[in-house]
């Protein structure tokens, strides 16, 4: 019965050992956010705690929210938004965003994050303005964009 527990702690500590973020999965992952299923890859991102606690959103504008309201940011391991062009979770401190033109985001903001090689041509494809994290935080504590 000893092995048996020691095993149980093991996996469960490396469980909440888990460093980074997990794929996003369509039609079945849920936003912690605003609730709606995740739909698009895409446009989502997620944030796991240091207890090792995933939270997954659809969009950027959810994410950022959801950030905003924490209430001990020193307790969030990372923050992960998904590069638009691969659907693959970039740390949000290597992301670029776009906003505006012609995006179409699951919450109507018209928000992407994408890695810093495919910016430019993104933002043609779009028309859109590029902005840092510290931006889209900005925008959405004010109620903007």
């Amino acid at each position: 019965m000893r092995r048996h527990s020691v095993w149980i702690v093991a996996v469960a500590w490396l469980a909440a050992c888990r460093a980074g973020p997990r794929p996003l999965v369509s039609g079945t992952d849920s936003c912690d956010f605003c609730r709606m299923t995740i739909s698009d890859v895409r446009f989502g991102g997620e944030i796991v705690t240091r207890t090792g606690r995933v939270h997954t959103f659809d969009s950027i504008e959810c994410l950022a929210s959801f950030y905003l309201q924490a209430d001990r940011r020193d307790a969030l391991r990372g923050v992960w938004v998904s590069d638009y062009s691969t659907g693959v979770l970039i740390p949000v401190e290597r992301a670029e965003f776009l906003a505006g033109g012609t995006i179409k985001s699951p919450m109507g903001r018209a928000l992407l994050a994408v890695s810093r090689d495919s910016l430019e041509a993104l933002r043609q494809r779009f028309q859109a303005e590029p902005l840092s994290w510290a931006n889209v935080l900005e925008m959405l504590s004010k109620g903007s964009g």
